[in-house]
């Protein structure tokens, strides 16, 4: 009887073993299975803070625009950008135009007053009358 006993345990025994192998993959299976689901909820969640964040953006746009169009609708608000950013004017309004404090330094342009200076700029002024003259001596040797 023992020999029955041992074929009837290591019959158990295998099948034990094979069950037991099956529900291992099972459980492997579906473990994976839980491990692709959190996966693809941690995108999905990333995908809605960014679209939220962008939802945020669009509103604070959306909001911005519609204020810009209650402005645009007011006669006075249109009048004054125009005369502000296009130099429109009213009749008989003459328009003057300064430079800001962003423009370049005019004091760049004026010269300094030394000698050196005003011997360069009266150089200049005779290099640039010179050809003119030659211009018209030319003209008048053609006549």
């Amino acid at each position: 009887m023992n020999k029955k006993n041992t074929k009837k345990y290591r019959v158990r025994s295998d099948v034990f073993k094979v069950v037991g192998i099956i529900l291992i993959c099972v459980s492997i299976w579906l473990l994976a299975g839980v491990i692709q689901d959190i996966y693809s909820m941690i995108e999905l969640r990333q995908r809605s803070e960014v679209a939220a964040e962008e939802l945020e953006k669009l509103k604070a746009e959306n909001a911005e625009l519609i204020s810009q169009k209650d402005k645009l609708e007011d006669d006075n608000y249109v009048q004054s950008y125009a005369r502000n950013n296009y130099m429109f004017s009213k009749d008989g309004e003459q328009i003057f135009f300064l430079p800001s404090d962003s423009d370049e330094d005019i004091s760049e342009d004026i010269p300094t007053g030394t000698p050196s200076d005003k011997a360069q700029d009266e150089e200049a002024a005779e290099s640039e009358a010179a050809p003119e003259e030659s211009d018209t001596s030319q003209e008048e040797a053609e006549s």
